[in-house]
């Protein structure tokens, strides 16, 4: 990741086009406590779509009051945006490879 500071707006833009937010998008937010699978209780409703709001909450958390000002964030947490920006590789490759299938 390189040091330039993140426009947060250029960030909401990649980030729905990530998720496919608007499109075709594969990511869910469970919407129940996980016991629930032990119990053979979980169904579809009890999933919702990933859409814009998270994406919002994502862009808030990262860019939030104290942060907005201040690029030392993003070095003070760099190991962390990293571990971040890996995980969404990871997925976006599985989201590619089960839509080969």
């Amino acid at each position: 990741m390189n040091n330039e500071i993140i426009d947060k707006y250029k960030l909401k833009d990649k980030l729905l086009e990530y998720f496919n937010i608007g499109s075709d998008c594969d990511f869910y937010i469970l919407t129940r406590d996980k016991s629930a699978f032990e119990y053979g209780t979980m169904s579809f409703s009890d999933f919702k779509e990933f859409d814009e709001e998270q994406v919002d909450d994502i862009i808030n958390f990262l860019f939030n009051e104290n942060n907005t000002k201040d690029a030392s964030f993003f070095k003070e947490h760099k190991e962390e945006i990293e571990n971040i920006r890996l995980i969404m590789e990871s997925l976006k490759k599985r989201q590619k490879d089960s839509k080969t299938i």
